[in-house]
């Protein structure tokens, strides 16, 4: 099963479980962690999870979740502004969905690794 193949399969179950919880379709924002993606024993796109609030936030305003992996670094921020404002100082080394950044300036990774973590970032959750 190839690394796309198996991104959509975790995607479509993701969908399918979350409705039949009774949750709504989109992440609750106050639910809704890094951590709840980054590491899922399943994944297939990310290695080297490791949570790093303390040293990736540090000194970075609203930012409240920060993890490293292999591929990347992942922001979550308590607004839309606050990272979007982040993700601007990254230039095209950075990819902001809502209140997550993902910041691949560290890792410069494949452009398959990079729209495959775009895409999961994206499909988690919807604007508010």
């Amino acid at each position: 099963m190839t690394n796309r193949t198996r991104v959509l399969v975790a995607l479509c179950a993701t969908a399918f479980v979350l409705p039949v919880a009774g949750c709504a379709p989109s992440w609750d924002r106050s639910f809704f962690t890094l951590k709840d993606v980054l590491s899922n024993p399943d994944d297939i796109v990310f290695s080297g999870e490791k949570e790093q609030t303390k040293l990736l936030c540090d000194g970075l305003q609203g930012c409240i979740e920060g993890w490293t992996t292999d591929q990347a670094d992942f922001l979550r921020f308590e607004s839309n502004e606050s990272a979007e404002e982040f993700a601007a100082t990254l230039n095209d080394d950075g990819h902001n969905s809502d209140r997550v950044v993902i910041d691949f300036a560290r890792t410069q990774p494949s452009s398959e690794i990079r729209r495959l973590a775009v895409e999961l970032i994206d499909a988690t959750h919807s604007s508010e």
